[in-house]
């Protein structure tokens, strides 16, 4: 078997018991979910499943980085190279917006175990977020280099809009009622908040 042909199947399988992982963590909660659980429910022996993840908080990392899409981060910011920033953010953040709703259920019971757990906190620091902004940071310094948007620290910036998309969505997150939002209007109201902010400019004539 070919070096490429492994690893579609390791990646198939790896998406998976993440698939089966999410799905228990939405049921269950995270403490109530067990590693044999997964395997039951991913259609795997309980042995298989430690050749992919190594336990229960890598399988909560795993999902992590699939929502975050990790590997496609620096793909899709340098596909926003290419076009104007004022119609990559709406686009962008729409589609942001969309995933996090989507993995709302499952977030419900990861997100109070990464406040209890520090050792999981910092593994997410250092191994998500921190290469995601270092990626967000180089794509808004270009920007501003390019006079695309004010001469703002992009560290700041990359943190604002962060904490902007994920405030928006903890209605989503721990309602469980919650209705959807228009996804498409929230973006692109929150991308003009963004690139204007809510002071009134005054008329032109």
């Amino acid at each position: 078997m070919n070096d490429s042909i492994q690893a579609q199947l390791t990646a198939a399988r790896r998406s998976q018991i993440l698939d089966a992982a999410t799905e228990l963590f939405a049921e269950q909660g995270f403490n109530k979910t067990t590693v044999r659980k997964v395997a039951q429910r991913a259609g795997v022996a309980d042995g298989t499943i430690y050749n992919y993840f190594k336990n229960k908080n890598d399988l909560l990392m795993g999902i992590l980085h699939r929502l975050n899409e990790s590997e496609l981060r620096d793909l899709h910011f340098e596909e926003g190279r290419e076009q104007p920033f004022d119609q990559f953010l709406p686009a962008y953040t729409e589609k942001r917006l969309r995933e996090m709703a989507q993995y709302a259920p499952a977030l419900r019971a990861i997100i109070p175990q990464l406040i209890i757990d520090e050792e999981l906190r910092e593994q997410m620091m250092s191994s998500m977020m921190g290469p995601t902004i270092d990626i967000s940071n180089r794509y808004f310094s270009d920007l501003v280099a390019k006079g695309e948007i004010r001469d703002l620290d992009p560290m700041l910036v990359s943190t604002f809009i962060l904490m902007v998309l994920s405030g928006f969505m903890l209605p989503t997150i721990f309602g469980d009622d919650a209705a959807e939002p228009e996804y498409t209007a929230l973006s692109q109201m929150l991308s003009d908040l963004i690139l204007n902010g809510i002071r009134k400019r005054e008329e032109t004539t």
